[in-house]
């Protein structure tokens, strides 16, 4: 007799009610299913493990079949559907387990083997839940060559540690941000995220998850994690199918105090721009090029902290071929190795004389092109400025404008005449933010505002203003290209002074003022005015030229409330 549970009559009358089982069939069909995917699983095992016992094979497929054939059919002559549906399971489980006791016996690899223990189970879980996560994770940390790192699972207590690495990472680099900085004390951890030069403040972070991010990342790039106060540095590199890979360059270092964590996003492509793409205007490249080509002749670069100074220095040390010309560098940090150029490191521990003493030696091989991240003291740039007709010297100086690194070159040297005859340029520079093309709003200015900026009224006609929203069906909304912060990108202003023989001479008698008039007469721009020229030019705008030439351009500030609803809207 067939079970009953699977079939049903239809009545004459309509009205009649039909008994039938809607879950059962279902279950069945389920169930033979998976008796089908397991005949196919084991077939393909047997046929990798046991290539050497082809009739045993087929062997074992004639049994598994059979016996399945054999519990699905009793399983349905069983009146009683939840006795046949152990009973086939008992069957089937039966065959499974004679054929693993066989295998095992012709498996010589011991982790080949079948092993029906609590622990194995746990095992095999664990590898499914961890197959699982390597598909879910937005973001894969990778080795150098690209191949990706097991994703914590389960249990794992880097679980906690790798999200909160995806929502940092997810959340910096879709606005074109490069660095995230952390803070980590007893209770909580403080994060900024920096993005075009500005930086954001972020949610605090739970000390125990953010040491656990510091650990899991340091891991990853192979750094000590037994040291937590000694400065270390290292790089990891990542993939995400929405983000692209990327490079992440690390560095940790702790107190008593606290532990702190700086990630710098993809620092090579961001340094390499070329000298004709970092911002200059068309006057001052053109003024700068024919010294750039020359190998004689001191130019510093002057900048405050993080304003793009590197990326200047590097761009002006390219222009001369290392493969012609012998380039070396003596630098406090290198952020990377340019191709051909024998790059030096400073321990911070150096005293100044023995710095001095090191670039005496540096220049007895007589190089054509030397740079300097910084000059140490008085006794050094002395050296520099007697070698100067010999060898070019880029040399990094942290001050305002032109004239505040022109008088500390002066300083340094001792006087005005050894400054002037061997200094070739001073490059000052500020970073500011591109205005986001998708959402700026054009204005028409005030013409006493653009006199007051020394600015033509009659030869102004739009301006921009960064606004981060976008209309949206008639609503606003955050604008999908900047993420809603109106800016999206950075760009240099400079302050170009190029020294001919007559602005030496001038600055040999020590008369600034003098110097001042002729290089105004040679067409130099102030830093304020090659500023306003890129806000003509609607490539920033006046705010932002006011925030990165003040006194507070390196204040952090919040982020704009449309996009902190945004985030919140995302759960991040």
């Amino acid at each position: 007799m067939w079970n009953t549970s699977f079939t049903f009559t239809l009545a004459a009358d309509p009205h009649t009610a039909i008994p039938l089982s809607i879950y059962k069939p279902i279950l069945y069909v389920l169930t033979v299913a998976g008796w089908a995917w397991l005949m196919s699983y084991l077939d393909k095992d047997a046929t990798f493990f046991l290539p050497h016992a082809k009739f045993k094979r087929r062997f074992w497929n004639g049994i598994h079949f059979g016996v399945g054939v054999f519990a699905l059919l009793l399983w349905l002559i069983i009146p009683q559907f939840w006795v046949g549906l152990p009973l086939t399971i008992f069957f089937v489980a039966a065959s499974l387990l004679g054929y693993g006791y066989y295998r095992n016996q012709n498996v010589q690899n011991e982790d080949d083997k079948w092993t029906f223990s609590m622990e194995s189970f746990k095992n095999r879980i664990s590898s499914t839940e961890s197959a699982q996560a390597q598909k879910r994770a937005n973001i894969l940390i990778t080795t150098k060559e690209g191949q990706p790192l097991e994703v914590p699972s389960g249990d794992d207590p880097r679980v906690g540690a790798h999200r909160k690495f995806e929502d940092l990472v997810e959340f910096l680099l879709p606005r074109g941000g490069d660095r995230i900085d952390m803070a980590v004390n007893a209770q909580n951890a403080a994060v900024i995220a920096k993005i075009d030069g500005v930086r954001y403040p972020l949610s605090d972070v739970e000390a125990p998850i953010a040491v656990s991010m510091i650990d899991y990342l340091k891991a990853a790039a192979n750094m000590d994690m037994a040291e937590r106060r000694k400065k270390q540095t290292g790089e990891l590199h990542f993939k995400s199918y929405e983000l692209g890979n990327h490079c992440i360059g690390m560095t940790t270092y702790g107190s008593t105090r606290e532990l702190v964590l700086t990630m710098s996003v993809d620092p090579l492509e961001r340094s390499l721009l070329g000298i004709d793409q970092i911002g200059l205007l068309d006057a001052q490249l053109e003024q700068l090029q024919p010294l750039v080509a020359e190998h004689k002749y001191v130019v510093i670069a002057a900048s405050p902290p993080e304003h793009g100074q590197t990326t200047t220095l590097y761009n002006l040390v390219q222009k001369h071929d290392p493969y012609v010309n012998s380039v070396v560098t003596l630098e406090d940090k290198i952020p990377f190795e340019l191709e051909g150029v024998s790059h030096n490191p400073i321990d911070a521990s150096t005293a100044p004389g023995d710095i001095t003493k090191r670039v005496a030696a540096m220049l007895r091989a007589e190089p054509q092109v030397m740079f300097l991240s910084h000059i140490h003291d008085g006794q050094l740039a002395q050296l520099i400025a007697d070698s100067s007709q010999e060898a070019r010297c880029y040399i990094g100086m942290r001050a305002e404008d032109t004239f505040s690194a022109l008088r500390a070159w002066i300083k340094a040297t001792g006087d005005p005449r050894t400054a002037g005859e061997n200094l070739g340029a001073v490059v000052a520079q500020r970073l500011v933010r591109r205005l986001c093309t998708t959402c700026r709003v054009p204005f028409a200015p005030d013409p006493a505002a653009l006199r007051k900026l020394n600015l033509a009224p009659d030869k102004v006609g739009t301006l921009f203003k960064h606004s981060g929203q976008v209309l949206v069906k008639n609503r606003p909304e955050p604008c999908p290209a900047c993420s809603g912060l109106g800016y999206r990108g950075q760009i240099g202003v400079f302050e170009v002074m190029v020294l001919d023989d007559e602005a030496r001479n001038i600055l040999a008698e020590g008369n600034l003022e003098q110097l001042r008039a002729h290089l105004r007469k040679n067409k130099m721009l102030w830093l304020q005015e090659a500023a306003l020229a890129k806000v003509v030019d609607g490539i920033t705008s006046i705010q932002e030229i006011t925030r990165a030439l003040g006194k507070d351009a390196d204040k952090p500030m919040p982020l704009p409330q449309h996009t902190r609803q945004q985030m919140a809207g995302k759960g991040k």
